[in-house]
């Protein structure tokens, strides 16, 4: 029954556990790594593929078939690649749930998606009269999660769709409920059709964040970083000026102003990689890219919280319940405690703080979902910075799409750099002394 495990992924039931989780890998300026340059300009993610078939630990177990694609353009990189988990970091499917709950705040999208996905399977895996009483038992399951879930008003991932389409489903779903109260010996649930048009507009909205996200995961740099980069660029170009500026005032030798034209290069360098949030030096010293403020907060209370999570389904809690004797939740307990700060109880169990993130943000230890979604939605009005701080940590990258797409960053950059270089000297060398 594995479209029944799939579909019960989908819903799982995330349980706080104790023991710690280990905070991100972060890198270190290593003066060994600058031999690498010429080989990571020429032949980009080469190095993470060897390191991948070295030092496998790296990857979380990844095959080299899963990491290997130093010739696949970011363009190139499909959504449904992503949600199937055949990119890793910056690309993976954790990655993307990242951005999508602490960038554009509209994490519903993709748990619709997966639920859905999931849902139709299961359904259309056999007809209604041959379906078996235990996918039966999951598909109502399921289906009263994600009504609770996606089209709840007091939800924290109600999906965002046209008002028409809302009531047309609020209908089928009232349908159901009357029929469930007709019958409360049968499970009930709608067929895939009616979530459908949902699925769609999720869909397109996923589609536009997934444009987003790759743009996002071709920076090696925050937006603090990036703009210390253009700042320190416009900076560097300047000072180039100083001995162009000296030798006309003191009437000294021409040839000293060709001092200043490897400032006129770095600088232009520096400053349009700031503009593309690609920073030189972490380039320099590796395919790297600076934690985000979530990541830093998530590491900063990992050694003081809780550190992993394990998950549950709806159906395993269905007889843990009824194994301990356990019953069923009183609706006005659940709706009291779904309109609270903690963590709402859309078939999860309340988490004890809302001001921290360890609880919400940590990789369970049994997935929900391929990429270890959290599918917790109470973190999504949490506080955090807009960008990491400028010298905030980085971390190794392991997809060689996302190194060559900064390499072709840095290659840009460099032609912008050479460019402002050869109009500044000539318009330098060409400026007269000032006794002349």
């Amino acid at each position: 029954m594995a479209s029944t495990t799939a579909l019960a992924d989908s819903t799982a039931i995330i349980r706080p556990a104790r023991p710690p989780r280990a905070p991100a890998h972060t890198g270190r300026y290593r003066l060994s790594t600058l031999v690498n340059i010429p080989n990571r300009l020429l032949h980009p993610g080469a190095l993470i593929e060897r390191q991948l078939e070295q030092r496998p630990q790296l990857y979380g177990g990844a095959s080299v078939q899963e990491v290997r694609g130093g010739r696949v353009k970011l363009a190139d990189v499909q959504l449904d690649d992503v949600l199937a988990g055949k990119y890793t970091s910056p690309l993976s499917l954790k990655d993307f749930e990242d951005y999508l709950c602490f960038r554009t705040k509209s994490a519903e999208n993709l748990y619709l998606s997966i639920w859905f996905k999931a849902y139709a399977g299961l359904y259309n895996s056999s007809t209604p009269s041959n379906r078996p009483h235990q996918d039966v038992l999951a598909l109502s399951a399921s289906y009263k999660v994600a009504v609770e879930t996606f089209f709840s008003a007091r939800s924290p991932l109600e999906l965002n769709i046209p008002s028409d389409m809302r009531r047309q489903l609020d209908g089928l779903i009232d349908d159901a409920a009357r029929q469930s109260v007709l019958s409360p010996s049968s499970e009930t649930f709608l067929p895939p059709s009616a979530f459908e048009p949902s699925f769609n507009v999720a869909s397109e909205s996923l589609a536009l964040s997934f444009k987003s996200f790759l743009q996002q995961s071709a920076r090696n740099a925050d937006r603090n970083r990036g703009r210390f980069a253009i700042f320190l660029g416009a900076l560097t170009w300047a000072l180039g000026l100083i001995p162009t500026i000296v030798c006309a005032v003191l009437d000294k030798h021409r040839a000293l102003r060709a001092i200043g034209i490897p400032f006129w290069f770095l600088g232009p360098l520096v400053l349009v990689g700031g503009l593309k949030q690609t920073c030189t030096l972490l380039y320099l010293f590796g395919d790297s890219r600076q934690l985000y403020p979530w990541e830093l907060a998530r590491d900063t209370d990992a050694g003081s919280s809780f550190g992993t999570e394990t998950t549950m389904t709806s159906l395993e809690e269905a007889k843990w319940e009824t194994s301990s004797g356990n019953s069923s939740p009183n609706p006005e307990d659940t709706a009291s405690r779904r309109s609270s700060s903690v963590f709402p109880d859309l078939n999860y169990f309340p988490l004890p703080r809302a001001s921290s993130l360890s609880e919400k943000s940590v990789k369970s230890s049994t997935a929900t979902t391929q990429g270890g979604l959290y599918f917790a939605p109470s973190y999504l009005n949490e506080t955090l910075p807009a960008s990491s701080r400028v010298w905030a940590p980085f971390t190794p990258m392991l997809s060689p799409i996302i190194a060559r797409a900064q390499r072709d960053n840095i290659l840009a950059a460099a032609g912008y750099g050479l460019l402002v270089t050869i109009l500044t000297t000539a318009i330098c060398l060409s400026v007269p002394n000032r006794h002349a």
